[in-house]
């Protein structure tokens, strides 16, 4: 798995009989469930076999896919809330601080809370060209980068600056 993947853990049947409760209640498919929250379909069913647990902005989404209380939820993950959070909050915001371009769009993308595939869509990008951005395995073009700081609300002029482009007026 990725490092943006799920998380192994021990068995959680609470946490597993619980989401499959709430997504068949909306007589919803593992699919469906998976497209509302952002993650694959092999993640769903690996959640509801108990096999991983998700990251707590995962389980945000899918409370609020689900229509269900994110203390419960976590509570039955084993995960604590608000102490969780601001970990992930600032694991990020380091991230940020040494990966230039890359960490910044990072740091932009996990602040609204998006999932890759869904700032691709924002942005009119492929969720492919959003991971390559994030690992810094080459800064996006310059029209690329605009369509990432309009869709993430981000200053493209810093973005610009991390990523080399001059921002003086070509002849």
């Amino acid at each position: 798995m990725s490092r943006s993947g799920p998380r192994m853990l021990p068995l959680v049947p609470g946490f597993a009989a619980r989401l499959v409760a709430l997504r068949t209640a909306k007589y919803w498919t593992g699919a469906a469930l998976a497209r509302r929250v952002g993650v694959t379909q092999a993640t769903v069913w690996a959640y509801e076999q108990g096999k991983y647990r998700p990251r707590p902005e995962t389980l945000r989404r899918l409370a609020d896919a689900l229509g269900a209380d994110y203390a419960e939820l976590a509570q039955l993950v084993g995960i604590g809330t608000e102490a969780e959070e601001a970990a992930t909050r600032r694991a990020a915001r380091a991230r940020a601080s040494v990966g230039g371009v890359s960490g910044q769009l990072l740091a932009a993308r996990t602040r609204k809370g998006w999932t890759q595939a869904e700032c691709g869509r924002r942005a009119g990008l492929t969720r492919q060209a959003i991971w390559r951005y994030e690992q810094g395995r080459h800064p996006p073009r310059e029209e690329r980068l605009r369509q990432l700081a309009d869709a993430l609300g981000a200053n493209y002029a810093e973005l610009a600056r991390l990523a080399g482009y001059s921002l003086e007026s070509k002849p």
